[in-house]
């Protein structure tokens, strides 16, 4: 179980991060980037003071680096029209997703691959990618940059994978929200695709944000709950 203190502190994440999406829904780019400043560092509180008690390993380190990375990509695509910081922030993320990745291995080391479902499951996720990877064939200001974009396509598949090939193999409500957060990053990005590379409108970002932000939040709760088990 989550201590009382935790549990205020992903209280008050959920609370930044509705006014934050309201923000972005209303246009008010100004107010939305003051709330993004908070969102990450918010989340590695609760995760803090949430594993506190349990041992201090290479998990922790992975999932802090992550959102420190979130956090600077945050703070990157504030300038999203400026070539070098779109892809720092994109490489930023990219970095924090290979983080979680790795992580997910750590714990699915303790049970068996489910390998029929793995396999079906497979199969629509990497038409999933497919898809998502043609638009990037559209022209796009940033020449270049499809390398990168498609690296971050391709770790955001394998890690929503990964949660759900998890929550299949040990079902129980922390795999279940590693899963759903998997599951809101592809969604995530879908509407990255859309904004940048296909045609945005006035829900794109806040749409992005809506994914990434559920995702995140997710994962985190997922990988602290798991660890708590552990003890």
């Amino acid at each position: 179980m989550f201590s009382i203190w935790s549990i205020l502190l992903l209280a008050v994440f959920v609370v930044v991060a509705i006014i934050h999406l309201v923000h972005c829904y209303q246009r008010k780019l100004g107010l939305s980037d003051i709330t993004k400043f908070v969102l990450m560092p918010l989340l590695a509180a609760f995760y803090i003071v949430a594993c506190l008690g349990t041992p201090f390993g290479i998990i922790n380190i992975l999932v802090l680096c992550a959102l420190a990375l979130f956090w600077v990509g945050d703070i990157l695509l504030i300038y999203d029209w400026e070539r070098a910081n779109f892809f720092f922030g994109m490489f930023t993320f990219l970095l924090a997703q290979i983080a979680l990745i790795v992580v997910a291995c750590i714990f699915f080391a303790n049970y068996s691959f489910p390998i029929i479902e793995g396999l079906v499951i497979a199969v629509v996720f990497i038409i999933i990618l497919a898809i998502k990877l043609l638009f990037l064939r559209r022209s796009f200001a940033f020449i270049g940059l499809k390398a990168c974009a498609t690296l971050y396509l391709i770790s955001t598949t394998v890690l929503a994978y990964l949660l759900l090939m998890l929550a299949i193999a040990n079902p129980n409500r922390y795999t279940i929200y590693l899963a759903i957060g998997g599951i809101n990053f592809m969604l995530s990005d879908y509407h990255v695709v859309q904004e940048y590379y296909i045609s945005g409108n006035n829900l794109s970002r806040c749409m992005i944000m809506l994914g990434y932000l559920i995702g995140t939040c997710f994962i985190v709760v997922g990988y602290a709950g798991l660890q708590l088990q552990a003890m």
